[in-house]
């Protein structure tokens, strides 16, 4: 790294960091990076990795952020986690699930990560089959009669309001 920002200046150098780190953390590697390393270049991959989660929560629910909180897991009867391996790639939401003692976990994924060796139930789902898992869940919601007629006559069409946890 000295060589290649001795030849080609400290702008050479970048450092694309995790997005798992706790704020402090955070806080200290961004300063190493300006001025231990002397480069304005520092990112985390949650930039990127979230960017179509992101979509995906403005369209879905009007908000950029995921709904619901850490508080809602310590309350949950169950928790569904669909291709997420939460015990190995976020700690810190790992923790609050199992402050639950009461929850069930479901995991929805092809790979037998950490998370789903310790779930309730594993589904070791096909790559590319959630989607048809998920509409055969509604479907079931919708036939079994397990739907808010008057919320969703309510609501039909309207813009999501962000809600604050």
């Amino acid at each position: 790294m000295t060589a290649i920002q001795a030849e080609h200046g400290k702008e050479s150098f970048a450092v694309l960091s995790t997005g798992q780190l706790v704020t402090e953390e955070f806080y200290a590697l961004g300063k190493l990076v300006q001025l231990g390393f002397g480069t304005p270049h520092y990112d985390g991959n949650t930039t990127l990795c979230m960017s179509s989660a992101v979509v995906g929560y403005k369209q879905s629910f009007g908000s950029d952020g995921p709904p619901g909180s850490y508080r809602g897991l310590a309350k949950a009867d169950v928790i569904f986690l669909i291709g997420a391996n939460i015990a190995d790639n976020h700690p810190i939401l790992w923790h609050h699930i199992n402050e639950n003692p009461s929850k069930q976990t479901i995991v929805c994924d092809p790979r037998k990560s950490k998370t789903a060796m310790f779930s309730d139930l594993y589904l070791p789902i096909r790559p590319r089959r959630d989607i048809g898992l998920l509409n055969g869940l509604i479907h079931l919601v919708i036939a079994n009669g397990h739907t808010d007629d008057a919320f969703i006559r309510d609501h039909r069409g309207a813009t999501p309001t962000p809600s604050v946890a």
